[in-house]
């Protein structure tokens, strides 16, 4: 028991750990031009990872097709950097926007890169996860009664 506990907070660190660094990397992601399929500003759904406004965009990398939903890690709004558009704005049918995708895994993509307000919040949430984890795990070991 005590080797999962252990195992299990180490896990907890290392799943913030890599969700920190995709946010601070994001802006360093290779790029490709997207098209807006579907688009529907009227609502958005909150992820845990980010906000999902109801739209689907198609990008295109190494000859695979793949669809995207994500804003990004920090933006709140619909409102998105358009190709040809001074100013960001909601999305439409049609548009062409560039898509922010991981190198190893394509199909993970966003629009708007850039660091989550609330990621030092979820930092400490983990950090204290894991320190419980890790003196349950030593409880467990050595019984108080």
């Amino acid at each position: 028991m005590t080797l999962t506990l252990r195992l299990l907070s180490i896990a907890v660190l290392l799943g913030m750990a890599v969700m920190a660094l995709c946010q601070y990397t994001s802006s360093t992601w290779p790029t490709t031009v997207g098209v807006v399929q579907r688009a529907n500003s009227g609502r958005r759904d909150l992820m845990l990872f980010g906000t999902k406004a109801r739209f689907t965009y198609t990008y295109e990398v190494g000859g695979t097709t793949y669809f995207g939903q994500r804003v990004g890690f920090v933006s709140q709004s619909t409102s998105v950097p358009v190709l040809g558009s001074s100013v960001p704005r909601q999305l439409r049918e049609g548009d062409q926007v560039n898509v922010y995708y991981l190198s190893f895994l394509p199909s993970f993509s966003l629009l708007v890169p850039g660091i989550s307000p609330s990621l030092m919040w979820w930092g400490i949430v983990a950090g204290l996860i894991s320190i419980t984890l890790w003196i349950l795990s030593y409880l467990a070991r050595e019984p108080m009664f």
